[in-house]
């Protein structure tokens, strides 16, 4: 009996992305000919991949998480013991295998390249996996909610809200950017989701709508957030955040709290950064209750 044999019929169920921005979907999981099929509970086949490309590019608590392309953009969590081992077992059979003593050396050496490799390599696919999974709207809730952790006050006010949002219409018309005003807090950044902070002492000091937009160009150009935040989250933390789309409340708060230490801390504007304009920006009544908004 060979070992795809002894598990031809143990299955498990397992939670399946089909793309990176996919949501999670329950799956049944059992062999086929050198293939894992992937069945839903009618035993409709959703997918098969190949044993010997399917990869575990983590392993936490008890779950596992593979890809079966380099790029991890499709994956599956196992949490049932025995399916692991299975997989673990069946694929390395299928890809050492080899009747001759010179191919069972070429495999072992293959086989360490692999292992080594993966331990460099699979961190780096999963941080991957958990970037690309991140969509502006879930990044943007990442942002909202270190910005809650943290204890930042945003300043709403009606009418304020309203040229804000007009504000935002014209300067990002494509929606990637939001202009959220704080109290008490450094004087401009960019947290994940295209939040923009602007301190309400420093939106007091434009004295034009064309001057907050041309230094609100400059926040908009600094490097996005999210590549930083899993690079410095720990495995576990990014292992979470793949299988459940949250990162722990500890890690947010240290992410919020390094972009606020690198914030700006002026309000300097270059001419070549204003906005062209046929007309201006906001009308005087909008900008001047944009500027107070922070007062009630």
């Amino acid at each position: 009996m060979t070992a795809l044999d002894k598990y031809l019929r143990l299955e498990s169920t397992g939670q399946w992305r089909e793309s990176a921005d996919s949501a999670p979907r329950e799956v049944l999981v059992s062999f086929g000919d050198a293939t894992l099929v992937l069945s839903d509970f009618d035993e409709t086949p959703l997918a098969h991949w190949a044993l010997a490309a399917t990869q575990r590019i983590a392993m936490e608590a008890g779950r596992a998480l593979y890809t079966p392309d380099v790029e991890g953009f499709e994956t599956l969590e196992i949490d049932d013991a025995e399916m692991i081992e299975a997989i673990a077992q069946v694929s390395r059979i299928s890809t050492v295998k080899s009747p001759r003593k010179r191919g069972r050396w070429v495999a072992l050496v293959a086989v360490v390249a692999i292992l080594a490799a993966g331990t460099y390599f699979a961190p780096t696919a999963l941080r991957g996996q958990a970037l690309r999974m991140t969509s502006i709207d879930s990044a943007r809730q990442m942002g909202r909610e270190m910005v809650d952790i943290v204890g930042l006050e945003i300043c709403r006010q009606p009418a304020a809200d309203a040229a804000r949002g007009t504000l935002e219409e014209r300067l990002f018309p494509d929606g990637d950017f939001r202009l959220l005003v704080l109290r008490d807090a450094p004087a401009g950044t960019r947290f994940p989701g295209g939040l923009l902070l602007v301190s309400e002492s420093a939106l007091a000091a434009f004295s034009t709508p064309e001057d907050l937009a041309a230094w609100l160009a400059l926040l908009a150009a600094d490097p996005a957030p999210e590549p930083q935040i899993f690079t410095d989250s720990g495995l576990s933390d990014v292992f979470t955040y793949v299988t459940t789309g949250t990162l722990p409340p500890d890690t947010l708060r240290a992410a919020a709290e390094g972009i606020l230490a690198g914030a700006r801390t002026d309000i300097a504007t270059d001419v070549s950064q204003k906005v062209a304009s046929g007309s201006t920006i906001l009308r005087s009544p909008d900008w001047a209750a944009l500027q107070e908004i922070c007062l009630e």
